[in-house]
């Protein structure tokens, strides 16, 4: 599965934390596949991405329901 099909994928989650989860883990993999990318800016993209990405674990980190087993940046 790609990116964008698994964006659409993310698009029908309906709950708040999923879709912070699985944003987060979509960004990350996003910024490391364009780390691996060699074109001009590349660098600065995957950096972007990755940005984002420990930004939804921030968010997911504040959903995250007692109980579950997701591990999450600390």
């Amino acid at each position: 599965m790609g990116i964008l099909e698994a964006e659409q994928v993310l698009s029908r989650l309906s709950d708040e934390y999923d879709q912070a989860y699985y944003a987060g883990i979509i960004c990350e993999r996003r910024g490391k596949a364009r780390l691996h990318q060699a074109h001009p800016g590349s660098g600065h993209d995957a950096y972007e991405s990755l940005c984002e990405a420990m930004s939804w674990c921030e968010q997911a980190a504040t959903l995250q329901p007692s109980g579950n087993g997701d591990s999450l940046l600390g």
